[in-house]
């Protein structure tokens, strides 16, 4: 009995001790891509569910891969104009006490998010913005994929949305909605099954 205890005690520790820590992040663009990804989950996404903090991961991998953005994560997530917490004049370094244990919570889902992105990559998706906060003017001429969570995600009008399961986690299927603006037309592996 004493033996099963200490294994439990042993594995519960370090998460003890974690959750009675601060969490510090520098957030800047001279740091690793994985650092610039975890800031930018949690700026852009801390309150949204995993598969909504992959998916805003995934948008940024999508413009390191496209000819309009930069070619380097912490070069798009920095770019004039694209990330509001990176435009305004507050230090946006990460420190969260442990009495925010839900910020710490959405900070260790961001830190798995990124890893989750970065293992998967790119899912072609460019745009995202929460439709209950703002009305971008450049969304009316996108085309919208799908929502996840309080995010409405978007493609320009001339490129293909992926499959709604796959704008967060592949390995994860996304619960989303689409559009009522975009009508869903099945692919031809699901006119197959139908």
């Amino acid at each position: 009995m004493n033996i099963i205890f200490s294994i439990l005690l042993a594995a519960a520790l370090p998460l003890m001790v974690s959750a009675q820590t601060t969490i510090k992040q520098s957030c800047n663009r001279n740091q690793s891509s994985m650092d610039c990804m975890v800031c930018n989950c949690y700026h852009e996404s801390r309150g949204e569910i995993y598969n909504g903090k992959v998916a805003v991961n995934k948008v940024v991998l999508s413009r390191v891969k496209s000819k309009s953005y930069p070619n380097t994560v912490c070069g798009v997530i920095y770019q004039r104009s694209q990330f509001s917490w990176t435009a305004d004049r507050i230090p946006n370094n990460i420190s969260i006490p442990p009495r925010r244990s839900g910020d710490q919570r959405a900070f260790r889902d961001c830190q798995k998010a990124s890893a989750v992105a970065l293992s998967e990559g790119a899912n072609g998706v460019l745009n995202f913005y929460n439709p209950k906060k703002a009305s971008p003017r450049w969304a009316r001429s996108m085309k919208i994929c799908g929502n996840i969570g309080n995010h409405r995600f978007l493609t320009p009008r001339w490129s293909t949305c992926p499959n709604l399961k796959n704008l967060g986690s592949i390995g994860k299927p996304t619960k989303t909605t689409p559009s009522r603006s975009t009508p869903t037309t099945p692919t031809t592996k699901e006119r197959t099954r139908l």
